[in-house]
Order: structure tokens, then C-alpha cells, then sequence
């Protein structure tokens, strides 16, 4: 979830069905609001304003934005000098140093 030249862009997968979706609005600036809360008939959930919508839901309230699915091997093929943030992580430390 994030904003890209104040272009509001969040990226769903889902692992089971190896389906993805990209989510945008025409609100410029500001995050998107949306929440992926529950698995469903096959499919996440995800909750916009507090109501519940299935993920692929043709109607869903957002705007898709185009993307193009590809495993991070391919993609740092395409583009070698990506970096990736997985977050806040424990780097392992030897005892010995």
C-alpha cells in the first residue's frame, strides 16, 4: 500500500489461487484505505469503509490498475538495481564477532 507520484497503488496476491490485483482511486495523495480480512468461498476479502468486498469482485469500489504478474526472479532480471523493503528484521548475529 503506498503512493507513486501521488498516485494511490495497493497490490494484493493471493498464494492459493496464484492471483493478483492492483488497486488504485482517483484520490490523489493518500493512501488507499483497504484492509484484506477474511478468506471466503475460495478468495480474500478485503474491507473498504467497513464494508466486505471479494477480492475479485468485478464491482468492487476501487479502479484496477494495469499491472503485469512475474516471479522477483524475473523481475530483477528486467530491473537489476530494484531493492526490496520486507520490513523491520532481526539480522542474525554470530556469537563469535
Amino acid at each position: 500500500n503506498d503512493v507513486v507520484n501521488r498516485v494511490p497503488v495497493t497490490v494484493t496476491y493471493c498464494l492459493i489461487n496464484q492471483k493478483g490485483r492492483v488497486f488504485t482511486s482517483d484520490i490523489r495523495g493518500e493512501n488507499l484505505e483497504l484492509d484484506l480480512y477474511a478468506w471466503e468461498k475460495g478468495e480474500w476479502v478485503f474491507e473498504l469503509n467497513d464494508e466486505p468486498f471479494p477480492m475479485f469482485d468485478e464491482n468492487a469500489p476501487l479502479d484496477d490498475y494495469p499491472f503485469n504478474l512475474m516471479t522477483w526472479g524475473e523481475w530483477k532480471k528486467r530491473h537489476p538495481n530494484t531493492d526490496i523493503y520486507t520490513g523491520v528484521a532481526k539480522i542474525p548475529v554470530r556469537q563469535d564477532e
